[in-house]
């Protein structure tokens, strides 16, 4: 569970998980369609009203047929754009990928105005 800006975000939620005492989600990652990280059974025990699932297609459409919200994004830029709308001042935004994911780091900084740093390292 991640919390910030007064919001609780869970990643992959699954049935063995235990989530007792937790809050439930504002909005929960789900990340792939195999069962150790897009688990049905765990999405009533975790989600509250007006949860959001932020999935990749395959998996938002099987969530949307368990009749719950999923929102799938086309690339980076579509992420950039709907998370520079929804940003607000003070919030904390987290990005975590194993590689650029397309630049999303940078498109994000660049759609909410920020300076984009330059790294010696950079990959």
């Amino acid at each position: 569970m991640l919390e910030g800006g007064g919001k609780v975000i869970l990643v992959d939620p699954t049935s063995a998980g235990n989530y007792e005492g937790l809050p439930p989600a504002d909005i929960i990652l789900i990340t792939d369609i195999h069962g150790d990280h897009m688990d049905p059974k765990a999405l009533p025990k975790v989600q509250k009203d007006g949860t959001v699932i932020f999935a990749p297609e395959a998996v938002a459409k099987s969530v949307r047929a368990l009749g719950k919200d999923a929102r799938a994004f086309e690339g980076a830029d579509a992420i950039a754009d709907y998370v520079a709308a929804e940003a607000k001042s003070g919030d904390l935004l987290l990005v975590m990928s194993n590689g650029s994911f397309d630049g999303l780091c940078d498109k994000l900084l660049k759609k909410l105005g920020a300076e984009v740093p330059v790294e010696a390292n950079r990959r």
